[in-house]
């Protein structure tokens, strides 16, 4: 059973107003090729946790597992987990003050580590005109099945599956369906099931 902590923000990490900007981010799974990436339009406001939800939508994870971000040398986590990090749900990104160009890494799973570099493209004021918030803008390939064992594993995963003569090919078959294409990402649906899951408090 994992016990539940309640860990502090940072010392130099400074309470804001609520903001009424956006953040537009890129968010690129590492150690895959070819790469799958997402673009996404998240309010200042958000909480590391609710960035982390976002994120679990448009890639398709099912938040099964334990995540972290990182900022320069701080690291902020799920609050159940015990690795010494700072409380992801006390700050947010605003409190970070991110400007363009700015990187973050975001972590899933301290299993099979699937690593996210996530970089801010552009800040924005918000406007009646960027419609609902967050936002799905854009993004490539198809997010890998959870508990696939990370980039390495992934990649077995799809080698078994696409030769017949694979030791391990009807597994893979079981494992992720034969109808799973990992060059396809409906990005019309996903952004409507973004939406949806913010407009149900989801997010």
């Amino acid at each position: 059973m994992i016990k539940r902590t309640r860990l502090s923000l940072a010392p130099s990490a400074r309470r804001s107003p609520v903001s009424t900007r956006a953040l537009i981010i890129r968010a690129t799974l590492t150690h895959v090729t070819p790469g799958i990436w997402r673009e996404i339009r998240v309010p200042e406001r958000y909480s590391l946790a609710q960035l982390h939800r976002v994120l679990q939508f448009v890639f398709g994870w099912l938040d099964c597992h334990l995540y972290s971000f990182t900022v320069g040398r701080t690291r902020y986590a799920d609050p159940r987990a015990e690795i010494g990090a700072l409380d992801a749900t006390r700050v947010t990104l605003a409190d970070l003050a991110l400007t363009a160009k700015a990187k973050l890494t975001y972590l899933y799973d301290f299993g099979d580590d699937w690593e996210h570099a996530l970089v801010v493209k552009r800040v924005v004021d918000r406007s009646p005109d960027d419609g609902a918030l967050p936002a799905l803008l854009g993004g490539a390939r198809s997010g890998p099945p959870e508990d696939s064992g990370g980039p390495p594993g992934y990649e077995q995963l799809l080698a078994a599956r696409s030769d017949p003569t694979h030791p391990e090919h009807d597994d893979a078959v079981s494992w992720i369906g034969s109808s799973f294409d990992p060059d396809v990402f409906d990005l019309r649906s996903t952004a409507n099931a973004l939406a949806l899951a913010a407009a149900w408090g989801a997010i």
